[in-house]
């Protein structure tokens, strides 16, 4: 006989109880309602921790969908449920055992549900199918970070939040996609988050999304140029997503700004918000592939844009800031005409050493042997 009814709660629901009903087939026994609604299908652990005893769950059609037992140690049983109410029975092993006190622990199984975050990119889909904040449709993964840096979140789906939490369970980042791709920039340290991905429709359950995340990387440009490279990656809906990078100008001047990806796209925005540069590439046989863009570049900060194009296949990029030709030249170059004028007089010096060298030798000389020189 059913006697009380549980609920899922979350990714861990617990309950207890004492086997105290003696049933028809001579055991001490409880029996409790399980109850799965809508948007909570997926694959459970069941571990009934109570000494000689067993489990054993029923579908709403009788049928057995889960069996197990403890001896002294509870053993984690794996079943996959779906929206039903289930009748969950624990019996004493022997008609001879009396009653003892149980505890029933359910875990969501937590199987690829751990994100750990790359030094490069990440990439993160699932499905929505659990009643969150306002019953709206969300996900929760863990995400393990195991280098301090900065990272982009980027949420390709549409009509879909996110929010990370930290170990103190404060929010620190939180990003919404209603029809744009949204990229959120957050520091992290080494540990442990919490993100959430919510659907922002209420009763889209089961619906997909995709997000990546990629670490913001920080290059240098110095009188000589520097180089910001990366990786673009799909993601499960085959949608290539902006990342955003720094480049620090530590030395002003006019730069060849030359991009590798094809078909890609980029621009380099300054601490105002203002777009000073951008381009987008053709593909590599195109004659205009890779046509610098010339830009001066004062000292600071800029955020840098990068908008791969959709792609199958994970594509290296790189973007590649370098003094101008002209510059370059003027620099680190003497004209045809400054390389004569540098030769003559080095030619010049050189005759007037010689000479002064033999002057003083004959002056030797005639030092010597009474000779006037």
């Amino acid at each position: 006989m059913t006697t009380s009814a549980v609920a899922l709660s979350g990714f861990q629901t617990y309950f207890n109880g004492r086997t105290s009903t003696l049933n028809s087939n001579g055991y001490m026994s409880d029996t409790r309602a399980l109850t799965v609604e809508h948007g909570q299908s997926g694959t459970y652990s069941f571990a009934v921790s109570g000494n000689l005893t067993r489990f054993e769950l029923r579908d709403s059609a009788n049928n057995s969908v889960a069996t197990g037992k403890t001896d002294f140690s509870p053993v984690p049983v794996r079943v996959n449920l779906s929206r039903d109410t289930y009748s969950l029975l624990i019996e004493m092993q022997g008609k001879d055992l009396p009653s003892t006190d149980y505890a029933v622990t359910i875990e969501r199984h937590v199987q690829d549900r751990t994100i750990n975050l790359t030094a490069d990119s990440t990439q993160v889909h699932g499905v929505a199918n659990v009643s969150g904040s306002g019953g709206l449709p969300q996900d929760t993964r863990q995400l393990l970070v195991y280098d301090e840096g900065e990272y982009n979140f980027n949420l390709t789906s549409s009509l879909t939040s996110f929010s990370l939490i930290n170990s103190r369970n404060e929010m620190i980042a939180y990003g919404v996609n209603q029809t744009n791709p949204e990229s959120v920039s957050v520091k992290l340290a080494p540990g442990s988050y919490q993100l959430n991905i919510t659907q922002t429709t209420p009763g889209a359950f089961g619906r997909a999304y995709a997000m990546e995340i990629n670490h913001r990387t920080t290059t240098a440009v110095t009188t000589g140029g520097g180089i910001l490279q990366g990786t673009s990656s799909p993601n499960a809906l085959d949608l290539a997503t902006a990342q955003k990078h720094t480049v620090e100008v530590v030395a002003a001047g006019k730069f060849d700004i030359t991009f590798s990806l094809p078909y890609g796209k980029f621009s380099l925005v300054d601490s105002s918000g203002k777009t000073i540069a951008s381009g987008s590439n053709t593909g590599a046989e195109d004659p205009d592939y890779m046509k610098p863009v010339t830009v001066d570049l004062a000292v600071g900060k800029y955020e840098a844009i990068i908008s791969p194009p959709n792609t199958q296949t994970p594509v290296g990029w790189s973007l590649t800031v370098m003094p101008t030709t002209s510059t370059a030249q003027n620099d680190n170059q003497s004209s045809p005409s400054e390389i004569q004028q540098i030769l003559q007089q080095r030619e010049a010096r050189l005759a007037l050493e010689v000479k002064n060298e033999l002057r003083e030798g004959l002056k030797k000389l005639g030092a010597r042997y009474n000779l006037k020189v």
